[in-house]
Order: C-alpha cells, then structure tokens, then sequence
C-alpha cells in the first residue's frame, strides 16, 4: 500500500517529454527581457506532452506486473499482519478512515438518468461511459475539451466528436492511471457549474479510488446531459 501511495505522488519518466525551452545558444550567460520568445515558451503550457518513448513504459510496465504477481502470492498464501488483523475482526485501514469522515465519495444526484448499472465496477466501462457523456455534453454546448483532456481518450474511440490529440499517449501508457488522471480532469472541468460541481473540489479529493470518481464524474454529466436535452425538447 505504501509504494502504491508514493507511486501516485509524482510524475514518472513515461508521462513527459523533456522539452529544450526555445532559447537561442549564445556565448554569454545573460538573457536580456527582448530575447525570451515569450510566445514559443508559453506554447510549452499548461502541461507538458507525455513522453515518446516507449523504453520508460516497458520498464514501468514490467516494474508494475512484479509488484501485481507478488501481492496476489502473498494475499493467496494469506501472509503478512494485515490478514491476520482482518481475520481477528479489525477494519481495515480504508474503512476506518472512512468512519472517521476522512475518505468520502461524492454525493449521489437525484432523479438522474444513467446509462449504467448501478452495480458497475468496472473502471473500463465506466471511462468508455464518461467518455461519451463527455462528448454528449460537448456536442450540445459547442465546448471542447482542453487538449490536456482530449489527450486521454482512449485510442479505440477515436469516433467521438472530440478531435483527438495530436499528442496522444503511447498505447502501453498504463490504462488505469490514465483512467485515474481523467477521473480528476472531468469533474473538474465542470465544477463551476450549477449545484453538481460547485464547492465539491475537496470531496474528490478526498475520493479514495478512481471508480468512485469516475461514477461521480459519470452522474454528474448524464445530470448535466439530461438537463440540457429538456430544453432542446
């Protein structure tokens, strides 16, 4: 749990580009104001581009298998204190911090229409659902994703309306941390509106998995979505 924790803090050599800023190469080590290409420079913002190489992401990938094929030996053969404690009737860590109202998930709406079940546990379900009550939102308010969004889609649903980006991930970007930065990135784009998304950062925050944001994220756009269909109807 802990390496997961420490993991999920920083950003790994797979998810950016070293770009070279823009400077020219002079002999001198001062840089007059005139000479910093403030446009090229901000074309480098807000985030920079997943990286190209695809050596990084076989290294992180293999590193993740190991850690995935050693933790179902140990929970299989049942070592370790923490099965010993679950077993003697002791909560886990998560649901004590839940009792203790430090982890959360975000408040139901009511009266929605989803398009899912409401036993849906499947992170890729919920990222293709939310990716097209995304693209439903878009397509009936003419707004388009940020290109920091976009370059998340996932490369099968490259049917959408949404363009996507030119910068996409590679196809070994691991699919669950890619799930986990849009179940950030899309409730965040809506917060600003209505009662839905207002005054609810910390809630996310707070959201102990990426399925728990992604059906939040889901609700409140199919909230959204059915919201706007009443007044086109």
């Amino acid at each position: 749990r802990g390496d997961a924790v420490t993991a999920s803090f920083f950003y790994h050599d797979y998810e950016f580009n070293r770009p070279k800023l823009p400077i020219g190469e002079k002999n001198n080590s001062y840089l007059s104001k005139d000479d910093v290409p403030w446009v090229e420079i901000s074309n480098l913002l807000p985030f920079a581009e997943y990286s190209s190489d695809d050596v990084s992401l076989n290294a992180a990938n293999e590193k993740s298998s190991s850690m995935q094929e050693s933790l179902l030996a140990s929970m299989n053969n049942g070592d370790g204190d923490a099965s010993s404690n679950f077993a003697e009737g002791e909560l886990s860590m998560e649901e004590q911090l839940f009792n203790g109202g430090i982890l959360w998930d975000p408040p139901s709406i009511q009266n929605v229409i989803v398009r899912r079940s409401l036993d849906t546990s499947d992170c890729d379900a919920l990222e293709t659902l939310l990716w097209l009550a995304m693209d439903d939102f878009c397509r009936a308010t003419g707004f388009n994703l940020p290109e920091e969004v976009r370059v998340l889609m996932p490369p099968e649903m490259d049917y959408l309306d949404q363009m996507p980006s030119e910068h996409a991930v590679s196809s070994l970007y691991p699919k669950i941390r890619r799930q986990r930065r849009l179940s950030y990135l899309a409730p965040a784009l809506i917060e600003n509106l209505e009662e839905v998304g207002k005054g609810i950062r910390h809630i996310w925050l707070n959201t102990p998995s990426t399925n728990a944001r992604l059906r939040g994220a889901l609700e409140r756009y199919d909230y959204l979505n059915n919201k706007l269909m009443g007044q086109f109807e």
